[in-house]
């Protein structure tokens, strides 16, 4: 049971990260290319790779995604070319024993 729930956990982020970039296309599909939105995926993907190599070291995620650069995972966070404040938005929960996270860019420049 616990090693499905890590496949599962581990699949987890990428789809959200895909479901956020589909529905950002979906919603604002005139306002941002194709390119774009692939360029942002595979920015969050550079970023999730680095996250689930620290929840590999370190049995969590950091707090900030700065710590991915002081702790070497990334040279730097990659910049989001989508929205007002272009940047990723990041923030982890624990739900019944088990962290995850949540990554995402916003177009209007609010984070929620």
């Amino acid at each position: 049971m616990r090693k499905e729930l890590s496949i599962i956990a581990r699949i987890y982020p990428y789809l959200i990260a895909v479901i956020i970039c589909y529905g950002i296309y979906w919603l604002y599909g005139p306002c941002y290319s194709t390119k774009d939105i692939n360029e942002e995926k595979k920015n969050a993907s550079v970023i999730i790779e680095a996250l689930e190599k620290y929840y590999n070291d370190h049995k969590k995620y950091p707090l900030y995604l700065d710590e991915l650069i002081s702790s070497c995972y990334l040279e730097q966070i990659p910049e989001c070319k989508i929205g007002k404040d272009k940047k990723f938005n990041y923030r982890i929960s624990k739900k019944n024993n088990f962290q995850e996270f949540m990554l995402s860019f916003s177009t209007n420049g609010h984070t929620d």
